[in-house]
């Protein structure tokens, strides 16, 4: 699975609750260029029924998200 890129914060973290809100998917990753949205995914995630991971790459953070059982 390839990750879908999004943009910096606020609109990198609305991509992505959108994105899960609308595909439903099982397990998602998404390439996010700055700690802040970082931040607010990592706050906003349980809440929506996902667990994460979060791991630094050269442009950004590559964070795996899964639906949580």
């Amino acid at each position: 699975m390839e990750a879908v890129e999004v943009p910096g914060c606020p609109n990198g973290s609305l991509f992505v609750v959108s994105y899960l809100m609308e595909k439903r998917p099982r397990t998602a990753k998404f390439l996010v260029p700055d700690s802040d949205c970082v931040a607010v995914l990592r706050f906003i995630l349980p809440h929506m029924g996902y667990s994460h991971r979060v791991a630094r790459r050269e442009k950004g953070w590559l964070v795996e998200v899964e639906k949580a059982q």
